[in-house]
């Protein structure tokens, strides 16, 4: 399930935002309770806001769990703050020849862990982990600028994010 709020209700500066204020509040709790007749009791998910992430997403604060050469072990990329849940496509491994690997990617740990299994055995060599510029994090944020930032919505975001590791 997605449950979308207004943007003018979250970025901060613009009409909605100015006029009702922000839809949340840092220190706030949110309630979701879906109450149908087919359901055998209501569900209800409650959750605590925490402050709003205003920063561009920085592939160099990423923690790389790099793996041993000649298994298929997958290798784990642990990230600050959770990705957009479309981030599993975005992120690719070229390998030390320069082409991009096979394998299977997906997120996990609520979208904190990047996770990509090859399809061939991890040989030695330098790597490269290649990020999309598309890549977003739920609030919006991208490798070229946070949501907040002045005209961000209007800037195309071009540059690829790069992250090198080893394996000996």
């Amino acid at each position: 399930m997605t449950l979308l709020l207004h943007p003018g209700r979250i970025k901060s500066g613009v009409g909605p935002n100015l006029a009702l204020g922000p839809a949340l509040r840092n220190g706030g709790s949110v309630t979701l309770r879906i109450d149908d007749p087919q359901l055998d009791q209501p569900l209800e998910r409650r959750w605590l806001v925490t402050a709003a992430l205003r920063e561009r997403i920085d592939p160099q604060q990423w923690l790389v769990q790099t793996v041993r050469r000649g298994g298929i072990q997958p290798l784990r990329v642990i990230v600050p703050a959770a990705l957009d849940g479309a981030a599993a496509t975005l992120i690719a491994v070229q390998d030390p020849d320069g082409r991009r690997m096979s394998g299977t990617a997906t997120l996990m740990a609520g979208e904190r862990e990047w996770r990509f299994t090859p399809a061939r055995n991890w040989r030695p060599g330098t790597y490269l982990l290649r990020i999309h510029p598309q890549l977003e994090d739920p609030q919006g944020n991208r490798l070229c600028s946070a949501f907040e930032q002045v005209q961000q919505s209007a800037r195309l975001c071009v540059d690829e994010g790069q992250v090198s590791f080893v394996i000996d």
